[in-house]
């Protein structure tokens, strides 16, 4: 299932021809910070999230104002199992922004919640 949030915090559907880029935008974020892994690596990986991963999970997309996807997260019930934004996106808040409302949505005030934000609040200060 696919849920698309748009920049005015509009919940709507997202269409499976987005499939493709998502599975780009994984590809290039994952070459551009995931820089221990090999090439191989990264293919076997990528044949994981194009055929598996991404239609098992619910997913929330970020899109631009051409309604374009920038960003994505896949969740498996209140677990989130993915967060990759387009590396040319990269420090322009989609991370954060967009996706606070599915943050809301699927997580209650748990000790594990306090970890999550302490984590992403790093990840987004080295971007």
């Amino acid at each position: 299932m696919f849920v698309s949030i748009l920049w005015e915090g509009e919940i709507a559907g997202c269409q499976e021809k987005d499939h493709e880029r998502l599975v780009d935008i994984w590809y290039r974020a994952v070459v551009r910070t995931h820089t221990f892994l090999t090439e191989e690596d990264i293919q076997f990986y990528k044949n994981i999230v194009q055929n598996e991963a991404m239609k098992e999970l619910e997913v929330w997309v970020a899109v631009n104002e051409l309604q374009e996807p920038t960003g994505f997260i896949g969740l498996n019930g209140p677990k989130f199992e993915m967060l990759f934004v387009a590396p040319d996106q990269h420090g322009k808040g989609i991370g954060t922004r967009p996706f606070f409302p599915a943050f809301r949505f699927f997580v209650s005030n748990t000790y594990q919640t306090l970890l999550f934000y302490s984590f992403l609040y790093s990840f987004f200060r080295m971007l």
